[in-house]
């Protein structure tokens, strides 16, 4: 998406690699941000809250849009070049540039065993940090809730539990987690695609049919 407020008529991203704090990462992230031609960046490195990950989160900006061939080189050129056992890195147009820009620098490392101009990474002007919001602590509870109620999920599911045992249990982490009963269909419907509970199929005519959860009359529903 074009930046109309921090890096004007320059095109932002979301950029976020698997990566340890020291001179090795930044001087990896500082090479792949000079050969795909970013003009801006800013970001710190920061550990994950439930998974305990080391990785750096960005928002990085380039004057001429990705083509998605482009995009796609950008991202693999991080192959085996990570923490993660599985890729490590993703890069995505930005949507709510302000909020991921904001996002991105929400906590700055602190640990006295990493040196600090390690862990943030950005070569803005003091003009355009003055742009950015400072991190809204409402948006940052959402995502914590979601995450809480996402763990809470996987819990419950080990062992697998039937369907209408689970769809119970959504509403009971739900509420224990918001304080009130969860009422929305479309939550129950997501999670219950999600651990299989529902298939391909049914969730085609979940959404043209718009008649409650689908498929009790499919033999191949859990």
């Amino acid at each position: 998406m074009e930046d109309t407020i921090v890096c004007k008529g320059h095109y932002a991203y979301m950029f976020r690699v698997d990566l340890s704090c020291n001179q090795e990462s930044k001087l990896q992230i500082e090479n792949w941000l000079e050969i795909n031609n970013f003009s801006n960046w800013h970001g710190c490195h920061e550990i994950g809250t439930e998974t305990g990950k080391h990785h750096y989160q960005m928002c990085v900006w380039r004057e001429h849009k990705y083509k998605s061939s482009e995009q796609t080189k950008a991202r693999n050129w991080w192959r085996g070049k990570t923490n993660s056992k599985t890729h490590g890195a993703a890069l995505s147009s930005a949507r709510k540039i302000l909020s991921l820009v904001s996002y991105s620098c929400k906590d700055k490392l602190a640990d006295e065993h990493f040196e600090q101009f390690l862990a943030t990474i950005s070569n803005l002007s003091k003009d355009q940090l003055g742009r950015i919001p400072k991190w809204e602590s409402k948006t940052a509870a959402k995502i914590q809730n979601l995450e809480k109620f996402e763990k809470e999920l996987e819990i419950v599911m080990h062992p697998p539990q039937e369907k209408e045992d689970f769809v119970q249990s959504i509403n009971k982490i739900y509420y224990k987690i918001y304080n009130r009963p969860c009422l929305h269909r479309n939550t129950y419907i997501k999670y219950l695609y999600k651990y299989g509970y529902v298939n391909d199929y049914q969730i085609v005519q979940f959404v043209f049919a718009g008649s409650g959860l689908p498929g009790s009359e499919y033999p191949n529903e859990k």
